[in-house]
């Protein structure tokens, strides 16, 4: 900042220029306004209830007087000019007092914007507060235990999150409780089996007798002995038959193949996802 030397003999030689000078000088404290950034609360503008307090505000560059009042929605810029008497008689503007208030123009600014200025003489017990709390974060244990399994029900166009990825041992699979009691299927973590389709075996059928009998007489007993036929028409009509009572199996023949022996789905309802696994 340029520096003028008043307290000199000899009679100083102030002029317009040097003036010049003087408001050159204080107009690069404009530049601190920086500092706190376009739309900065310097001082004061303490809102309470439906009015604000003076202060001092930061706008393009330039540092304002804040003249408070009614609060309102935006605030405008406003030039007040002063005038003074020359000494060849003329009234000349010789100052422009320029503040912000609150109004409408053609140009205007949101009130909402205004931001108030971080202390700066609490910056640096801020800083050490924040890097403590941040060093006790990082050594923090994870609340997600390494290996615990989630389900990732995005699109494979989806990267997974960092620090997990996706557990390949459940591709095409799904989870079943551990039973230590079971020893036969559930009983060891980490065990695969299942199968999507399945043949039924012989064992496997329903434990039901299938006969076909020939038109042969048997034997009947009692007072009633017979023969009769093995197989006769009931009451109801030819679609109703009933075998005769009889001591005597009738002559029995195997029917003709009735299935294909093909597998069967052996799936429950499904919708298909990623599990994904904790890493850290």
């Amino acid at each position: 900042m340029n520096k003028f030397d008043f307290n000199q003999i000899g009679g100083f030689p102030l002029s317009t220029n040097i003036l010049d000078g003087i408001q050159t000088a204080y107009s690069l404290f404009n530049a601190l306004g920086e500092i706190a950034g376009n739309f900065a609360i310097i001082s004061g503008c303490n809102v309470n209830g439906s009015t604000v307090s003076d202060g001092t505000v930061y706008i393009n560059g330039e540092i304002l007087e804040f003249r408070g009042g009614l609060l309102g929605a935006n605030v405008i810029i406003l030039q007040e000019p002063e005038s003074r008497v020359f000494e060849s008689g003329e009234n000349k503007v010789i100052l422009q007092k320029r503040y912000v208030t609150f109004g409408s123009s053609v140009t205007s600014y949101p009130w909402a914007d205004f931001k108030r200025v971080f202390p700066t003489i609490q910056i640096q017990s801020f800083k050490d507060n924040f890097e403590a709390r941040l060093a006790a974060l990082e050594n923090k244990p994870s609340p997600i235990p390494i290996g615990m399994i989630a389900i990732w029900n995005k699109p494979s166009t989806v990267a997974i999150p960092t620090g997990w990825q996706e557990c390949t041992d459940l591709r095409g699979r799904v989870p079943v409780g551990w039973d230590p009691s079971d020893n036969i299927d559930f009983g060891v973590i980490g065990k695969a089996d299942g199968e999507k389709r399945v043949i039924l075996t012989q064992p496997q059928l329903p434990n039901a007798r299938l006969k076909t009998f020939r038109n042969v007489t048997v034997d009947g007993w009692g007072s009633n002995y017979g023969p009769y036929p093995a197989v006769r028409v009931g009451s109801g009509g030819y679609e109703n038959y009933f075998i005769t009572g009889t001591w005597q199996e009738p002559d029995v023949y195997q029917t003709s193949p009735l299935g294909n022996g093909e597998s069967h789905n052996n799936l429950q309802p499904y919708r298909v996802i990623r599990f994904i696994e904790y890493i850290g």
